[in-house]
C-alpha cells in the first residue's frame, strides 16, 4: 500500500543515514532500489507490463525526491523488470517488436509520457532484443543488428534515433557474446557487421565499430593479467581493423586501456575494503 511503502523509504533512509550516508544520496539510492524491488515483485508475481510500472511509480514516489526524479526512477526499474521477466519466461526467442511494446507498456504504467516512454522502451528493448539473438547458436551478427532495429522502431520513435540506439546495442550485445580468446581483428569484424545491419551511416558505423571493439579487446586484455602495454597494443589492432585513421586509431585505443586499467583498478580496491 502507499502508507506501507512510505514507511519502508522513510525506515531505509534512516538506515542509510544511520550508516553514514549523506541524506541526498540516501534518498536518490533508497528510491532506486525499492522502485526495482516492487517492479521485480510485480514481474514475477505475473502482473502486466502496465501494473509493473504502477508499482514502481508508486513506491519511487512514496520516497522524498522530485515529482521528476520518482518518474524516471519509476520508468526506468519498470522497464527493466519487465525486460528480466521476458529473458527468464519467454526465452532467446521472443520477437524483438514483442520485447519492445511491453518496454513501452511498462514505462507508460509509470507515468512516462510518449516521448520519455518510447526512448526508454526502444533503448533497453533494443538491448534486450540483441543480446537474445546473439544468445542464440548460428545467428549471424546481422541478425542481431536487424533484431535490435527492429525492437527499436516497434515503438515509434524516429527512424535516426532508432538507428542509433539499435546500432550501439547490437555492438554492445555481438561483442559480450565473442568466444574468449578471439583475436582482435575477428571482434572487430562481427561488431561491424552487426553494426551495418542496423543501416547506420558508414561513417559513425566506423567509428562506433572502431569505439567497442578497442574497448571490448582491452577489458579483456586486463581481465586476462595482461598489462596496460599489451592491452594497448591489443586495442590498437582491434580499432585499425575497423578501417578508421590510424591517428583516431590510436586515440580511441589508448582511451579504451587506460579505462579498462582503471575498471580493474576500482574493483581490486573495493574487493580489498570489503576483505578488511
Amino acid at each position: 500500500s502507499g502508507a506501507s511503502a512510505t514507511r519502508a523509504a522513510a525506515d531505509a533512509v534512516a538506515g542509510a543515514q544511520g550508516a553514514g550516508v549523506p541524506e541526498e544520496w540516501a534518498v536518490h539510492k533508497v528510491a532506486i532500489i525499492l522502485a526495482e524491488h516492487a517492479a521485480e515483485e510485480a514481474a514475477a508475481a505475473g502482473r502486466s507490463a502496465s501494473d509493473i510500472g504502477r508499482e514502481a511509480a508508486a513506491v519511487a514516489g512514496a520516497v522524498d525526491v522530485t515529482a521528476d526524479e520518482a518518474l524516471r526512477t519509476g520508468s526506468l526499474a519498470a522497464v527493466l523488470a519487465m525486460n528480466r521477466h521476458i529473458v527468464i519466461t519467454a526465452g532467446k526467442h521472443t520477437p524483438p517488436e514483442h520485447v519492445a511494446k511491453l518496454s513501452l507498456a511498462a514505462a507508460k504504467g509509470a507515468g512516462a509520457n510518449g516521448a520519455m516512454a518510447a526512448a526508454l522502451a526502444a533503448r533497453v528493448g533494443a538491448q534486450t532484443a540483441a543480446e537474445l539473438v546473439a544468445s542464440r547458436e548460428g545467428e549471424a551478427p546481422a541478425d542481431v543488428g536487424r533484431s535490435a532495429l527492429e525492437a527499436a522502431a516497434a515503438v515509434g520513435l524516429p527512424a535516426r534515433e532508432a538507428t542509433a540506439l539499435a546500432s550501439t546495442a547490437a555492438a554492445s550485445a555481438v561483442a559480450g557474446a565473442r568466444p574468449t580468446g578471439e583475436k582482435p581483428a575477428k571482434i572487430t569484424a562481427v561488431i561491424r557487421q552487426a553494426v551495418v545491419a542496423t543501416g547506420i551511416p558508414a561513417g559513425l558505423a566506423v567509428q562506433l565499430t572502431a569505439k567497442v571493439a578497442a574497448e571490448t579487446v582491452a577489458r579483456r586484455s586486463i581481465a586476462n593479467g595482461e598489462d596496460a602495454t599489451m592491452a594497448g597494443k591489443r586495442s590498437l589492432e582491434a580499432a585499425e581493423a575497423s578501417g578508421i585513421p590510424s591517428g583516431e586509431a590510436m586515440q580511441i585505443a589508448g582511451k579504451a586501456a587506460a579505462a579498462a586499467v582503471a575498471q580493474d583498478s576500482a574493483r581490486a580496491t573495493l574487493g580489498s575494503d570489503i576483505a578488511s
